[in-house]
């Protein structure tokens, strides 16, 4: 467990000297020493895990409660994330809560500048920590909060682990495991599971016509609401290709919606992420007040079944 964490921090605050540097083609590092001297300290790629360990080993909770995940991103997650977490940190300031602010449907963000740390977490882990130690690289016990307000500040990069530690060790004897000792060095047995698919992944039309089937009825409902409450509308809506059918059938408040929306506007559609087609898009329904534009997301019509 130590040695994964080692790991994740040398992954993680070693490789941010090359963020954003390659796109075209890959980085040219011929030489690299494991470096952690000057200690570990929180980023946006192994931080939010951090709000939610340490949450978990505070409360007791192992499943945190989806309330309680928007409550901690607005207490802890506000500053100092980009792409997808940015993007669903602003989903949660027109109302969206976990876990929609992560679907792909609604969450059109994308990251994937971690995988240094999670290379690096799975070579600690193989390796292990007294593995790591006796290369002779440099590192300091230290741990320091700078971005996540509501969290200790002075945490040690041992405290840290003993968080995931102290909650694996939990899980495990919850689930029928038991601490066991092997050639005289403790461990744990654990239980072990059939492998088995828990979700599969569904048919994407489907999906989207579930989706469809269960926000419809809300977005009806938030076009009557407050302003926040008009701009989930709008977004879902848009997302989910209802707009023609809103201004169809309730044609004044769908375009009243909108007014409510703009201010919104550039946090949820204004990234470079998007392609030009789907900023064309969003542009034109909510600016241009089309009623009825062409989506370039593929989805099939929807029928209104609710009557």
């Amino acid at each position: 467990m130590n040695g994964g964490i080692i790991g994740q921090f040398f992954g993680n605050l070693n490789g941010l000297q090359h963020e954003n540097k390659y796109f075209e083609e890959p980085g040219n590092v011929t030489e690299y020493t494991p470096d952690l001297s000057d200690g570990a300290f929180t980023d946006d790629d192994t931080d939010i895990e951090f709000v939610h360990i340490y949450t978990m080993a505070k409360t007791g909770e192992i499943i945190l409660p989806y309330q309680q995940i928007r409550d901690l991103w607005i207490e802890n997650i506000s500053e100092y994330i980009w792409c997808s977490n940015r993007y669903a940190r602003n989903m949660m300031e027109i109302g969206f809560e976990p876990p929609n602010t992560g679907r792909i449907a609604f969450n059109f963000g994308w990251d994937a500048d971690n995988i240094s740390a999670m290379v690096g977490t799975m070579v600690g882990v193989i390796k292990g920590e007294k593995w790591i130690r006796s290369q002779g690289w440099e590192m300091k016990d230290e741990y320091r909060n700078t971005r996540r307000p509501e969290l200790p500040t002075d945490l040690t990069i041992s405290a840290f682990a003993d968080l995931h530690y102290n909650m694996a060790k939990r899980i495990i004897l919850e689930n029928g495991g038991k601490e066991i000792e092997m050639r005289r060095i403790p461990g744990y047995k654990i239980v072990l599971e059939v492998p088995k698919n828990i979700e599969p992944l569904p048919d994407s039309i489907q999906h989207i016509r579930e989706m469809r089937d269960e926000w419809w009825p809300m977005i009806q409902k938030h076009l009557s609401g407050n302003s926040t409450e008009k701009a989930c509308a709008v977004y879902a809506a848009i997302c989910l290709d209802l707009v023609p059918n809103l201004v169809a059938k309730r044609s004044k408040d769908w375009f009243s919606a909108l007014d409510s929306f703009e201010p919104y506007y550039d946090s949820l559609f204004g990234d470079d992420q998007w392609t030009v087609e789907a900023k064309h898009y969003f542009h034109e329904v909510v600016y241009n007040k089309n009623g009825h534009p062409d989506c370039p997301f593929g989805y099939v019509e929807f029928t209104d079944n609710s009557r």
